[in-house]
């Protein structure tokens, strides 16, 4: 189910919220990815952070994100020096980014050189779907597990995608 909505990142498609949804898109990181994100959202939240339903999103690029779908007013989170007042939506985002960082630093750590490519790719798929820029497509028949966008793709990128909203401050987090 495509969402058209305009306040986040597009296009993207909800998948299953499923374990087996999980471990087909991280393998052995799944679990680990997960509980990051929701060890950042508390982070980064505070007691701000009440839990919430989350929704798996892929985007056109093959970029997953576990997501607070939910709108409403926006919650100032901490990371470091850094403070800003986002959505829960951005906040998801943050989290995202922050769990596949560590988990490709756990995957580096291991010499799990198929691990940290795959890790490596979502992440900075990611960060350029919140930038509503698509440089790649990770593409698990492609030799090096990405590819470069196809016509039709690239047709639809320009017609369709838009950056996050809060993309300066998503991205101010973790650059």
């Amino acid at each position: 189910m495509a969402h058209t909505t305009t306040t986040t990142a597009q296009p993207y498609t909800v998948l299953p919220t499923t374990p087996a949804t999980l471990h087909q898109k991280l393998g052995a990181y799944c679990v680990a990815w997960e509980r990051t994100v929701l060890n950042a959202m508390r982070g980064l939240l505070g007691q701000a952070y009440e839990g919430g339903s989350y929704e798996i999103r892929q985007y056109l690029n093959g970029a997953i994100a576990m997501v607070l779908p939910e709108e409403g007013p926006k919650s100032v989170i901490v990371l470091g020096h850094n403070a800003e007042e986002i959505t829960l939506e951005a906040a998801s985002f943050v989290a995202n980014l922050i769990a596949f960082s560590a988990c490709n630093a756990t995957a580096f750590e291991n010499d799990d050189a198929e691990g940290n490519q795959t890790l490596h790719d979502l992440y900075f798929a990611l960060k350029n779907a919140v930038s509503g820029r698509y440089d790649f497509v990770i593409d698990a028949n492609a030799p090096e597990g990405t590819r470069p966008l196809n016509e039709a793709e690239m047709a639809k990128v320009l017609v369709e995608v838009k950056p996050h909203p809060e993309s300066d401050a998503i991205l101010r987090f973790i650059d």
